[in-house]
């Protein structure tokens, strides 16, 4: 039995405890406000399986879905199907989706190639969708915070301990090993240390003299009043621009570059402030963002015409150069990490704590998880 302490509450952190508690371990979760307060509680919570087109990320969303089908097949979780549509400007993108759709055909993920005049089934102008679009019909979204609490209940009915409104000021070493970690209430021992701390991740590395690419990412969301219930699909434009509904008359507007044709979101990245940026209400998404969907949204649906903002929050996304997840070993013996879940983290976050558990269990991650390791940037 190993003593670990984790730095992070959201869906990572949570799903690492309830896992490491299972196996007998010792957890210590230290998190600086509240369970799923971060990135994870300001999320749509979309399970985007499609990412499973791609190699390295298929046997982590396989993985994850695997974790959450049962729990949603016996109602601890909501899996809200509302589909999930892509719409395409351009022809160079609408060549995109009709790769990705025979890719995802293969690996018979249900999916619907739409013209122009399909789209407005889902009260959606042609002209938002002048090159087509793909409709992912049951693609859905959970709902983060009854994910977050479903893990951190079973990981406290396992022992585990939560210690909440809490920084983490040092962590502590013995020569080059890890020993705990000093905190604003006081210093835990510890065996090891796992850095989940979404966009604080690279502020604990400095802690430690870490050296691992990470960047953020701008999360902002506005809650759209409108006078109708529109029970939208997650509709996802070219420029990363994207609309969901919420099963009564408000909609969620974001903006998610990851799932944009932008190719170079890593270039586009910068290193922020968590404390200054992730933030909620009035004025929390900024008003370039607020400006953008007054300017585009009725466009898209003409429905959000006379659409009011009602709430809004900006949190962060942490982000490595590959838009890859980074977990493993680091130079500092006994100094974990689980984190750069680039947006992604509701549909992969599960299947990676768990390749970390193995880690401390084995000495090595899972060979389907071994694109995982920190070390895969120094070779660049």
């Amino acid at each position: 039995m190993r003593s670990v302490a984790i730095i992070g509450g959201g869906i990572t952190g949570v799903t690492l405890a309830n896992w490491l508690v299972e196996r007998g371990h010792e957890v210590r979760l230290i998190e600086r406000r509240g369970l799923g307060a971060g990135t994870t509680g300001k999320s749509i919570g979309c399970f985007i399986s499609y990412l499973a087109v791609d190699d390295a990320y298929r046997p982590l969303v396989e993985r994850t879905w695997d974790i959450y089908e049962p729990l949603v097949d016996d109602g601890s979780l909501d899996y809200h199907r509302n589909g999930f549509v892509k719409l395409a400007t351009s022809n160079t993108y609408a060549t995109q989706l009709t790769e990705e759709a025979t890719a995802v055909d293969e690996l018979e993920i249900p999916f619907e190639w739409l013209d122009p005049t399909d789209v407005d089934r889902f009260g959606v102008t042609e002209e938002a969708a002048i090159a087509g679009a793909l409709y992912y019909p049951r693609i859905g979204r959970l709902d983060p915070g009854e994910l977050v609490a479903q893990f951190a209940d079973t990981a406290r009915a396992g022992g585990a301990d939560f210690i909440l409104d809490t920084t983490v000021e040092e962590i502590l070493l013995d020569g080059e090993s890890i020993r705990g970690v000093k905190t604003s209430k006081g210093t835990i021992h510890a065996d090891l240390v796992v850095n989940a701390a979404g966009p604080w991740a690279p502020m604990i590395n400095d802690l430690v003299g870490v050296e691992v690419p990470l960047r953020h990412t701008l999360a902002p969301i506005l809650t759209l009043e409108t006078d109708t219930f529109l029970d939208l699909p997650t509709i996802m434009c070219e420029d990363g621009l994207y609309l969901t509904g919420e099963r009564s008359k408000t909609v969620l507007a974001g903006h998610s570059p990851h799932e944009s044709a932008v190719a170079s979101v890593w270039e586009q990245a910068t290193l922020e402030d968590p404390d200054r940026i992730d933030r909620v209400g009035r004025g929390a998404a900024g008003e370039s963002f607020r400006i953008r969907v007054a300017l585009e949204a009725e466009g898209i649906v003409p429905a959000l015409a006379d659409a009011t903002v009602a709430n809004e929050w900006c949190g962060l996304r942490c982000m490595t150069p590959d838009e890859f997840p980074v977990a493993g070993s680091t130079s500092v013996d006994g100094y974990l990490l689980a984190t750069g879940m680039s947006g992604v983290g509701i549909t992969v976050a599960p299947a990676v704590s768990e390749a970390v558990v193995s880690l401390i269990e084995t000495g090595s991650l899972p060979r389907r998880c071994s694109q995982l390791t920190p070390e895969r940037f120094a070779q660049r």
